[in-house]
């Protein structure tokens, strides 16, 4: 049987992305929703012999469906106990779903691997059998913390000469971060602005504050910062932003040593995130270069 989504149904939801092998905290509907304006909600609860076996993450793009377009990614959730004939079922009855709703195309973003606490890529043999057209592939820069990277020997100056006199911590305030570093930065730089507006960031920290998190960076005044957001084996830097001087005096080089090697130590990865250009074809060579 197949459920769409309603309010009446967060709470099971929200349990069901918990004991998810292949979900993080953006799926619970805390999240998802803060945008739901702008990404009308078309998610599915998927039952077999009157359980919750999986949830389909979706929204209404004029004549499709995208899995999901207001995230990074989205895709088809399952129970550790998932098999691969029981999860070629599910895709099915989805497409049939849809269908039979006059929703003849859907864009499926795969969920990046390092997310999953468990194995989960059952999904891309299904999409292998459907047939699907690859329309997008992005970058991805991680480190793997059981086998580290050698430093570049301009980051390594940078960490032993400033770890000392610089100050890090954990703010829960974006504001200053948000509207004097980060914005001023994609502006110039890209021509853009973050994602989330500043109140929406906000709430997201605190809803989130075990998943969410501001490190910044002082010396005198504020060099810079990043915004991580934490999953079991993961901590991704969802935005990383300096000052002119905080470039100059290598204060992020300080700021990520610091949270790869004490803060974020136990985690399996560390994600510096994409540097893929628009359309995705390009490659942002600074970013790429930076991030490795």
């Amino acid at each position: 049987m197949i459920k769409r989504f309603g309010k009446v149904d967060t709470k099971l939801w929200n349990s069901f992305v918990k004991e998810a092998k292949n979900a993080t905290f953006l799926f619970d509907r805390g999240y998802m929703d803060y945008h739901a304006d702008r990404f009308p909600d078309h998610s599915l609860l998927l039952y077999t012999d009157g359980r919750l076996r999986a949830l389909f993450v979706a929204n209404e793009d004029r004549d499709a469906i995208v899995s999901h377009g207001g995230l990074s990614y989205g895709g088809l959730l399952l129970e550790k106990d998932a098999r691969l004939e029981e999860v070629l079922a599910l895709f099915f009855h989805i497409l049939e779903y849809y269908h039979l709703q006059g929703i003849n195309k859907i864009v499926y973003k795969c969920l990046p691997f390092y997310y999953a606490t468990f194995p989960a890529q059952e999904d891309l043999y299904a999409l292998f059998l459907l047939k699907a057209v690859l329309l997008q592939r992005d970058t991805s820069s991680v480190c793997v913390k059981s086998m580290p990277s050698p430093y570049q020997q301009r980051r390594k100056k940078n960490t032993k000469q400033n770890s000392a006199t610089f100050r890090i911590s954990e703010s829960n305030d974006p504001t200053e971060f948000w509207n004097d570093v980060l914005i001023p930065n994609l502006k110039e730089k890209f021509g853009a602005e973050p994602v989330h507006t500043l109140e929406e960031i906000k709430k997201l920290m605190q809803s989130f504050p075990n998943h969410i998190q501001l490190f910044e960076v002082r010396d005198e005044g504020l060099l810079g910062g990043t915004v991580i957001y934490s999953t079991p084996l993961t901590a991704h830097a969802q935005y990383t932003s300096a000052t002119q001087l905080g470039k100059e005096v290598g204060a992020l080089d300080v700021l990520f040593h610091h949270l790869l090697s004490d803060v974020f130590q136990e985690k399996a990865y560390f994600s510096f995130g994409t540097s893929n250009g628009d359309p995705a074809r390009s490659l942002n060579r600074g970013l790429v270069n930076w991030k490795e």
